[in-house]
């Protein structure tokens, strides 16, 4: 009896693990064939389709945009972090018209206790030069795509798949005067892209203000 339970229980324990294992490449395996998933935890997974309105309250749907590049970034004109890369620099305005010069689309998102406190002045005193801006109050968009600041950039490819996930650069400040000196993620991918190049850096930590979702 004892010899029986001695090989049961490891056996039991081999099982469970290989189950674990196989769901576990199967779905990291579905995002790399690109198969579509609801949030981008793995590299080269389909973006969650969300359709927001903008601050005019005309409808943008993702799906609109197919066979485009799709930059999304999440934005808050308030955080100081933002500010330092449109009110202080001018930064992310000149990056939305080169790129979007270039066909490709920008969404900025405020998502949750933001989007109340977005409208065109506060867009327009920042310079923003975006496709549009949208705005997601329920904070649901925001939470499917796991949008933690602001800024938080998406890249999609022209298959609808994120390709960059992160920060804009590589220096967590809110001083302008370290924009030149830091290596700009969201230039680099874009260009490797628009290249046809593997993207040298795909995810990159975040850093800013927190998302303020309603709960």
């Amino acid at each position: 009896m004892m010899k029986l339970k001695t090989l049961t229980i490891p056996a039991l324990f081999l099982s469970a693990t290989l189950s674990f294992t196989s769901a576990l490449s199967a779905e990291c395996g579905a995002c790399e064939a690109g198969h579509e998933k609801d949030a981008p935890h793995c590299s080269g997974a389909h973006a969650s389709h969300f359709t927001l309105k903008d601050l005019s309250g005309k409808k943008h749907s993702l799906s609109q945009y197919a066979g485009k590049v799709v930059v999304l970034e999440w934005t808050n004109f308030e955080c100081p972090f933002v500010a330092k890369h449109y009110h202080h620099s001018g930064n992310i305005p000149k990056l939305q018209k080169k790129y979007t010069d270039k066909d490709i689309v920008w969404l900025s998102i405020a998502s949750g206790k933001t989007a109340a406190k977005t409208n065109s002045e506060n867009a327009q005193e920042a310079g923003s030069a975006a496709s549009a801006v949208l705005l997601d109050p329920t904070g649901k968009t925001g939470q499917k795509y796991g949008a933690k600041t602001t800024p938080h950039f998406f890249i999609l490819d022209q298959a609808g798949h994120i390709v960059y996930e992160g920060a804009i650069d590589s220096t967590n400040s809110t001083k302008a005067e370290d924009i030149e000196k830091s290596e700009n993620y969201i230039s680099k991918a874009l260009d490797e892209l628009l290249a046809k190049k593997k993207i040298s850096s795909a995810k990159t930590p975040p850093y800013g203000c927190s998302v303020k979702y309603l709960n």
